[in-house]
């Protein structure tokens, strides 16, 4: 009976660290800018993912207006954690690379995700940003999350979770 339980708790640490390594972003309670760049075009369009294991499977990213995409969840993978499926984004330009940051239109006190995004070869590809200098606690402001990504982004292991998809 006790290697049983022990075989349980073994188990359940590992489904635990999967999950908690699976690249979930975070929302946060500021966006990285209060100026938004124009819209990428590229980004405009249908995409689905490569992978299975992507916790979005299926997202269209229309024009709204010149600065803001409405984005809409088509197909949810088995870790869709945010709520609702609704979202209005922004890009912005920051330390040499594309920020998408987005918020929740059924949610928008649940926070801004942020991902880096870039269009390659006609194929999407995202990644999640990790806070590796001071973390979450570090974010107390727009002007806070800027310092404390600019200095994430100068290690290697801060884009995370990368996800590729193609155009349907």
């Amino acid at each position: 009976m006790r290697k049983l339980w022990i075989l349980a708790v073994r188990l359940m640490a590992m489904f635990f660290l999967a999950l908690s390594m699976s690249g979930c972003p975070v929302a946060l309670p500021y966006p990285l800018t209060d100026t938004p760049d124009p819209l990428d075009p590229a980004l405009l369009g249908t995409w689905v993912a490569l992978s299975d294991e992507a916790e979005i499977q299926e997202v269209a990213l229309t024009k709204k207006n010149n600065t803001t995409y409405l984005v809409k969840v088509l197909k949810q993978g088995a870790f869709y954690a945010a709520e609702g499926v609704d979202f209005e984004a922004q890009i912005t330009r920051f330390e040499g690379r594309s920020i998408l940051i987005a918020r929740s239109v059924d949610a928008p006190d649940e926070g801004w995700f942020h991902y880096d995004v870039s269009v390659k070869e006609g194929l999407l590809v995202v990644h999640d940003l990790s806070l590796l200098v001071g973390g979450m606690d570090a974010v107390t402001s727009t002007q806070a999350l800027r310092k404390e990504l600019a200095a994430s982004l100068k290690n290697p292991e801060c884009l995370t979770g990368e996800l590729v998809y193609d155009r349907n």
